[in-house]
Parts: C-alpha cells; structure tokens; sequence
C-alpha cells in the first residue's frame, strides 16, 4: 500500500512539473508494469513472511489449509442445487466472454 501511494504521490507531482530528479524514473513508469511489480513485491513478502514466522498448532488450522480439510465431509454437503446453480453460473460467465470475445 505505501508503495502503490508513493508511485501515485509522485505521478501527481509529476504531472504538476515538480522536479523529481531520480524519482522521475518510478512517477512515468507506466501504471499497469508498476501493478506487476507491486504483486512480485507483494508475493515476496508472503512468502519470506510464511517461511520465517513459527507454524501455527495443527488444531487451530484445521479445516483451514487444502492438506486439512475433510474432504469427504465437504463432498457430502454438496446437493443437486449446488451442482446445478455452478453449472449456470459457470455457462453464464463462458457466455458473456464469448459474446464480448466476438464482439466488434
């Protein structure tokens, strides 16, 4: 967050004509590269934050993590509706991209 507001600070003074110096390199670095390295930062400190902190007790996770879960218990809660409703939604996303895919 305080990386994304520095770039946005500093594309406004930027476009005021505020002199920037070495700055001025990150403020006209296009939005969408900069979102890229955001997420890579990002990504960096989840991992370095998951790998350097203590594991939690396996009681209080779970049911949390994909390697906890019961499987069979969330298969059993699954019904008819559940399956229908995800096919629809499923069709109604695979829809709206086709026609936007095609459209001119």
């Amino acid at each position: 967050f305080a990386l994304g507001m520095l770039k946005l600070t500093l594309q406004g003074l930027a476009g005021n004509g505020a002199e920037l110096g070495l700055l001025s390199g990150l403020a006209s670095l296009n939005f969408l590269y900069f979102s890229g390295v955001l997420f890579v930062i990002s990504m960096a400190t989840i991992l370095i934050a998951s790998q350097t902190a203590p594991p939690e007790d396996a009681v209080r996770t779970r049911g949390l993590t994909f390697r906890s879960i019961d499987r069979e218990a969330v298969r059993a809660s699954w019904n008819r509706n559940d399956v229908v409703a995800t096919a629809v939604i499923i069709g109604l996303i695979l829809a709206v991209y086709l026609y936007f895919s095609f459209w001119i």
